[in-house]
């Protein structure tokens, strides 16, 4: 996106009660810190996650852009490449920006809480290793969100549950399948003004719209 339909999207989210957004973006787009900019002057209170998928490359172009935005409540989520914590460290050490890479494996976790490297996890198993990881990051102080891979409406369920259970997931999570969908397959919409409740029927506690089920079948 370029900068307007950046700050567009920043307008609509807020005028529906998020409290963050999330964007793709590349040092090699051109206008990662104007798109910064008119997202916060379109909305003041949002917080803009920035997620380059290790494409802000090295410790100092990632801290040149921060430099720039830091001002403003940002989070940098895979910022450069995870092969060495040490740098994820001295990010984190050198910005005010929250560090918070996406990781996959226990073993990622351990290390970062040992090298004291994120101030956040994206925690990205989608299935009960969540809470075990999320436990992890627990012992060392860090908060964590549960990564979406753009799922139906009864993964983003089971997504918020296992998030539910984790004290420390506290930073606003991806349960973004809702919005690229033409429907979630739900009876019910699963976010309402920015938030999804935990529902506390039986089971998953959401019921199928079961006539969208007939109609997606594909037989």
């Amino acid at each position: 996106m370029n900068p307007e339909d950046s700050a567009a999207a920043a307008r609509r989210a807020a005028e529906q009660g998020f409290h963050g957004i999330k964007i793709k973006c590349r040092l090699e787009d051109g206008n990662v810190a104007e798109r910064v900019h008119a997202m916060h002057q379109a909305a003041p209170s949002m917080r803009i996650v920035l997620d380059p998928g290790h494409h802000f490359h090295t410790v100092e172009q990632a801290l040149k852009l921060a430099r720039e935005i830091e001002s403003y409540d940002i989070v940098f989520e895979d910022s450069i490449p995870k092969d060495n914590m040490q740098d994820y460290r001295r990010l984190k050490e050198e910005t005010s920006i929250i560090i918070a890479p996406h990781l996959q494996k226990p073993q990622q976790v351990i290390e970062a809480v040992h090298l004291e490297a994120v101030d956040g996890i994206n925690v990205a198993p989608s299935d009960w290793g969540f809470p075990d990881m999320a436990r992890i990051a627990e012992a060392g102080g860090i908060p964590v969100w549960q990564a979406s891979n753009v799922d139906l409406g009864l993964f983003d369920v089971f997504r918020m549950h296992a998030s539910a259970v984790a004290p420390n997931c506290t930073l606003g999570s991806d349960l973004c399948g809702n919005f690229v969908h033409e429907h979630s397959l739900l009876a019910e919409p699963l976010i309402q003004q920015g938030y999804a409740m935990v529902p506390d029927k039986p089971g998953l506690g959401v019921e199928l719209d079961e006539e969208a089920v007939e109609k997606y079948t594909v037989r």
